[in-house]
């Protein structure tokens, strides 16, 4: 397949929130891309994003116990590095953020506290997870419902996929209890 029709696989699985096949083609495209000159660090971005979204799956393990979605999510991570490792260092520095929400997710997985879900909720968001990182912060929100970070992430994935008027009420709710 050329990297169109993979471009265009991809895209079509994201929408269809085909984790399995987007984790193959993603995988696929992200080992072509770094060995085309021409490539460019946006598309590079875009196709770890996917590769990264792709490997949490229905994120299950984030949630609740689901050691098969917590061993998939560790092998694909596993591979990722991988991947990094063995290819040149540019592109270590150029997917440094997706890198850095990767270990953010990691982090919360083996330290579950608030402040770990907080960050691991945004780094969901920035991964193309928003409906993950609601669901993580609203089991938060519903332990504590005046925690104002919690909020603001959950306020910003609304607004993500277009629930506008969730995300101003969590956003109001959170200035209201922001610390002076």
């Amino acid at each position: 397949m050329d990297l169109t029709e993979l471009s265009k696989q991809c895209a079509l699985a994201l929408k269809r929130s085909d984790w399995s096949k987007l984790e193959t083609l993603s995988r696929e495209l992200l080992i072509k891309l770094q060995i085309d000159p021409v490539t460019r660090e946006k598309d590079l971005r875009q196709i770890a994003k996917n590769y990264l979204a792709s490997i949490i799956g229905h994120g299950n393990f984030l949630k609740i116990s689901d050691p098969a979605g917590y061993q998939r999510f560790s092998l694909g991570v596993a591979e990722f590095r991988q991947i990094i490792k063995s290819s040149d260092k540019d592109l270590v520095s150029i997917l440094k953020p997706e890198i850095y929400h990767l270990s953010q997710i990691q982090l919360f997985l083996t330290k579950p506290q608030t402040d770990a879900l907080n960050k691991a909720s945004k780094s969901l968001r920035r991964l193309g997870r928003p409906h993950l990182a609601i669901d993580l912060t609203s089991a938060e929100i519903a332990k504590s419902r005046l925690n104002y970070y919690s909020l603001v992430v959950r306020g910003s994935a609304y607004v993500d996929v277009g629930l506008f008027a969730q995300g101003i009420k969590d956003g109001e709710l959170a200035l209201k209890h922001t610390p002076r």
